[in-house]
C-alpha cells in the first residue's frame, strides 16, 4: 500500500490550482498558472479582443520583470525555458518538480533513493539570489514536508539501499532546521512573486472606447491635433475639441451644469499603447460664445500611431467619435523658440526611512533660474550660485518633523520657481502641488495647470480635479496631469485649485493666488487631533461615555474640546510589527498565526493593514492594504535570522504610518531586547511622541517577565502614545491579547481642540484628559510636539 504523502494546505491549494483551470482557461494561464494572480487571472479571461489579450500578456511579463533597466526580461526568458524543460522531463505541470524547476530553476545538485520508496532529492547552496541552503525532498513526485502525518523517511538500514547515507544527511539537516522553520522555506520558495505595480491589470478592467448601449451618435463636434512642444524625450500632442454651442438642443441639467466625458486609446505597432479618460464640466451659458473647446494633452515618443477619441454629453447621452492617424514629428523638427522653458526646481528626497544627524540634499534646476536658496522651517540655511546645487544640514540627534525648501532665483532676484520637501512626514504621505501656474503669475485668456502628486509606495491617484475659483472645469484620470485651460470672459480670476484623490478617499490640494504679487503668509492653526481610550475600574474599554464628561489639559491649562465623538467607523491604519529575528525561530509559526487571525478579525472594508517584519532592519513585507489574501502572502515564508534592531524598527514602523490620517497603531511583537539599533531608546521615545500614534506592545518570554529592563521601556513607550503592554510567557496567550487590542480599537473617542499657546516654542507640551465620573480613565498620547 503507497504511503500517505504530507502536502501543507498552501501547497495543497498551490499545486491543484492547473486542474482547476484547464477545463476552462486559456492554454497560457495553465502555463504561468504559479505567478498569476486570482484577480489578474479573472481580468483575462472577460478580455474578448485578441489585441488586448496579446497586450494583457504582455504587460504581464512587463511588470514582472526583475531588472526593467535592461533590454531584456530575464524571467520571461528563463521561464519559456523552463517550461520546455518541464515538459520534456514530466509530461505535464502537474508534477511537483515541474513546479520546482519553474519557480526555482536547476538545482545545484540532485540523487534519488530507494529506501524502500523512490524518494528524489533537490538541493540549493546559497549564492546570488539565495541567502541560505534549501533541500525539497519529492516522494512519488510529490513534494514531502515534516509533519505528524508525514511518512518517515530516514532508511531503516542506510547501507542496504543506494544513497542512503545521503538520504540520512538531508533529513538529519531538515530535523536541525526545525519543521516549523523548513516549512516557512518551502512556503518562500513556492512563492509567488509580486508584480509591481501590483495593480496593474486594473487597466483592462473596462474598454475606454466601447459603445455603451442606448447612446446616440449625433453630437457634433471638431478635432485637430498640434504637437506645440517637448517634454523630455516626448512631443507634447495637443488634442483641441471644439463642440459648436447650438449642439445643445436639449434642456441643461438642474444643477445648471452640463459635463462632457472624453475617453480614447493611443494605438501603436505593440497595440493600445495609451488609454485616456478625462470630463470637462461646461458652463451653462454656453449661447455667449459660437463653441465650448476642450483640450487635452499626451506625451508620445516620435512615430506613427492611431488615435481613438469620444466624446459623451452625460446628460444627452449623445456622442462623438473618431479616430485618425497621427504623426508625430523628431524632436530634431521643433523650433528651438518653441521650447517650453518654464523655471523648475526639485528637490531630491534623499531616501525613505527616518532622517536625523548630517543628511546631504540635491536641487536638480532647469530653465533661466540663476541662484538656488535653500530654506529649512522658513529660515534661509544656504544659497548656491552654481551647480551642483547641494547642501548638508544637521536635523538633530533624533528624527522629527521639518520643513525644506528651495526656491529658484532669476537675475532680478526674484522667486520663479520652487519645490519643497516635508521631512520625516511618513511614508504614507500624500500631497499635490501646483507647479504651473506660478504663485502671482498674471494670466488672461488661457492658463496652463501642470500638477505633481506625492504618493504613497503602491498607491496611485485615482483622478485630479481642476477648479478656477470656484467652478470645477477639469477632471484628470491618469498622467500626465498637465491640463490647458480656457478662462471664462469678464470673470475674475482669483486661484486655481487643484485636489487629487486616492482610490481610498483620502485627498490632497494645493492652491495658487494669480494676479496678486506674493503668496500670503499661511495661518498659524493649531489643531490638537488625538484619540483616546476611555477604561473602567476593571481595566474594560467604555464605549458610552457622554461628551460632558470629558475635559482636557495642555501643561496644566484648561483647553475647550471641539472634538468629542466615538471613533465608530473612522478607518483604522495598523501596523502589525514582527521580531522575526534568530530567537523567534521556535515561536515564528504561532506567532504569525495569531497576527493574521487578528487582522481577519479586525479589518472592515475600510480598514488598512501593513506587515512589517524586523531582525537587523525593518522590512516591508505588505504595504498598507485591506487585502486579506495579500497580507496572508505577507507571512509566508517568514523565516528566523539574525540579531535584533528593535529601536529603529519602531521608530521605522511609526514613519511607514506618517500622513496617514484617523486611528493609528502599530502592534508590536518581540521577544529580545534591543542589539544592534542605529538610534538609543531615548532618541526612540522622542520619535513615538513626535508622532502621536498608538504603540501596542507585546512582550513574548522576556526575562522577568515585564518588570526586566526591556519591558520597563516597551511599556512606557506604549503608555506615552497611549498603547498598551502585555507580557506573555508563550504564544498560547497571542490570540487573548489580540483579541483585547482589537476590542480598544473600537472602542476609542476622536477628541480635537485648539490650543490657547500659540508661542514659537517647540517643546514638548503635556497633555491630559480627565473624565468627570469616579472609576472612569482615558488613555491617550501624553502630550505633543508642536
Amino acid at each position: 500500500m503507497p504511503r500517505k504523502v504530507h502536502v501543507s494546505a498552501f501547497l495543497v491549494s498551490f499545486l491543484l490550482l492547473p486542474v482547476i483551470v484547464n477545463a476552462v482557461e486559456p492554454a497560457w494561464l495553465d502555463e504561468v498558472a504559479p505567478l498569476i494572480g486570482a484577480a489578474e487571472r479573472e481580468t483575462f479571461l472577460r478580455l474578448s479582443d485578441p489585441a488586448q489579450q496579446d497586450e494583457f500578456v504582455q504587460r504581464f511579463w512587463q511588470v514582472r520583470d526583475p531588472y526593467p533597466q535592461t533590454e531584456r526580461n530575464e524571467l520571461q526568458e528563463s521561464w519559456a525555458g523552463r517550461l520546455a524543460e518541464a515538459r520534456q522531463r514530466w509530461g505535464d505541470l502537474q508534477d511537483d518538480r515541474a513546479r520546482a524547476l519553474l519557480l526555482r530553476g536547476e538545482p545545484s545538485s540532485t540523487f534519488e533513493a530507494s529506501c524502500p520508496d523512490p524518494v528524489e532529492v533537490w538541493t540549493y547552496e546559497p549564492g546570488f539570489g539565495a541567502k541560505y541552503r534549501m533541500a525539497l525532498v519529492f516522494l512519488q513526485g510529490r513534494l514531502w514536508q515534516p509533519g505528524p502525518d508525514a511518512p518517515d523517511l530516514r532508511p531503516a538500514a542506510p547501507e542496504s539501499c543506494e544513497n542512503g547515507r545521503r538520504l540520512t544527511q538531508e533529513m538529519k539537516w531538515i530535523g536541525a532546521t526545525g519543521a516549523e522553520q523548513y516549512r516557512a522555506m518551502i512556503e518562500k520558495a513556492f512563492a509567488r512573486p509580486r508584480p509591481e505595480p501590483r495593480d496593474w491589470y486594473t487597466r483592462f478592467a473596462s474598454e475606454p472606447v466601447s459603445e455603451p448601449a442606448g447612446m446616440d451618435e449625433s453630437l457634433r463636434a471638431g478635432l485637430e491635433v498640434d504637437y506645440p512642444d517637448r517634454y523630455e524625450d516626448n512631443r507634447v500632442v495637443r488634442v483641441l475639441m471644439t463642440v459648436p454651442s447650438d449642439s445643445f438642443i436639449h434642456p441643461a441639467p438642474v444643477t445648471g451644469e452640463r459635463e462632457l466625458l472624453v475617453t480614447g486609446q493611443v494605438v501603436g505597432g505593440l497595440g493600445v499603447l495609451d488609454d485616456f479618460r478625462y470630463s470637462f464640466q461646461v458652463d451653462p451659458r454656453v449661447d455667449s460664445q459660437p463653441f465650448i473647446p476642450l483640450v487635452f494633452e499626451r506625451y508620445l515618443r516620435p512615430g506613427l500611431y492611431r488615435l481613438r477619441v469620444k466624446l459623451v454629453d452625460l446628460f444627452t447621452k449623445r456622442f462623438f467619435q473618431e479616430e485618425r492617424e497621427l504623426t508625430v514629428p523628431e524632436l530634431a523638427e521643433l523650433p528651438t523658440e518653441a521650447i517650453a522653458t518654464v523655471p523648475e526646481v526639485h528637490l531630491v528626497p534623499p531616501g525613505s526611512g527616518p532622517l536625523s544627524g548630517e543628511t546631504r540634499f540635491e536641487a536638480r534646476v532647469d530653465g533661466p533660474v540663476r541662484k538656488v536658496a535653500f530654506l529649512l522651517d522658513g529660515r534661509s540655511v544656504y544659497t548656491r550660485t552654481r551647480p551642483p546645487y547641494e547642501v548638508t544640514l544637521d536635523l538633530g540627534s533624533a528624527p522629527k518633523l521639518q520643513k525644506l525648501a528651495v526656491q529658484g532665483i532669476d537675475d532680478q532676484g526674484q522667486v520663479i520657481a520652487r519645490d519643497e520637501l516635508v521631512l520625516n512626514s511618513g511614508s504614507q504621505r500624500f500631497s499635490i502641488r501646483l507647479l504651473e501656474p506660478r504663485p502671482g503669475q498674471a494670466v488672461q485668456g488661457s492658463l496652463r495647470a501642470r500638477v505633481q502628486a506625492e504618493t504613497p509606495p503602491g498607491e496611485k491617484v485615482e483622478r485630479v480635479e481642476l477648479w478656477l475659483n470656484d467652478n470645477r472645469v477639469a477632471t484628470l484620470y491618469q498622467p500626465p496631469y498637465a491640463q490647458p485651460i480656457q478662462l471664462p470672459q469678464g470673470q475674475e480670476l482669483g486661484f486655481v485649485r487643484a485636489v487629487a484623490y486616492l482610490r481610498d478617499g483620502r485627498s490632497a490640494e494645493d492652491t495658487v493666488l494669480l494676479n496678486t504679487p506674493d503668496q500670503p503668509d499661511e495661518m498659524a492653526v493649531r489643531l490638537v487631533d488625538f484619540f483616546a481610550t476611555v477604561m473602567d475600574g476593571a481595566g474594560r474599554p467604555v464605549q458610552s461615555v457622554s461628551p460632558g464628561l470629558f475635559s482636557v489639559l495642555e501643561d496644566g491649562v484648561p483647553q475647550r474640546l471641539r472634538v468629542i465623538e466615538p471613533a465608530g467607523e473612522t478607518p483604522i491604519r495598523v501596523v502589525t510589527l514582527i521580531d522575526n529575528s534568530m530567537s523567534m525561530r521556535d515561536n515564528l509559526a504561532k506567532t504569525r498565526a495569531a497576527a493574521l487571525g487578528f487582522l481577519k478579525r479586525t479589518l472592515r472594508p475600510t480598514d488598512q493593514a501593513a506587515v512589517i517584519t524586523f531582525n537587523r532592519a525593518p522590512r516591508v513585507a505588505v504595504r498598507l492594504t485591506n487585502d486579506l489574501e495579500e497580507l496572508e502572502e505577507g507571512f509566508t515564508g517568514l523565516l528566523a535570522e539574525d540579531q535584533t534592531s528593535l529601536y529603529d524598527s519602531i521608530a521605522y514602523a511609526l514613519q511607514y504610518l506618517g500622513g496617514v490620517k484617523g486611528q493609528r497603531a502599530v502592534l508590536l511583537l518581540s521577544d529580545g531586547m534591543d542589539r544592534t539599533s542605529r538610534l538609543s531608546y531615548d532618541q526612540t521615545l522622542e520619535v513615538a511622541r513626535r508622532a502621536g500614534i498608538a504603540v501596542y506592545a507585546i512582550g513574548l518570554n522576556l526575562d522577568e517577565g515585564g518588570s526586566g529592563e526591556a519591558g520597563k521601556k516597551l511599556s512606557r513607550i506604549a503608555a506615552e502614545t497611549g498603547g498598551r503592554s502585555w507580557f506573555v510567557s508563550g504564544t498560547a496567550d497571542l490570540d487573548g491579547v489580540y483579541t483585547q487590542i482589537e476590542r480598544e480599537l473600537r472602542s476609542q473617542y476622536h477628541l480635537a481642540y485648539q490650543s490657547t499657546n500659540n508661542s514659537p516654542d517647540t517643546g514638548f507640551r503635556a497633555v491630559k484628559v480627565q473624565l468627570a465620573e469616579k472609576g472612569l480613565e482615558a488613555r491617550t498620547i501624553s502630550g505633543y510636539y508642536p
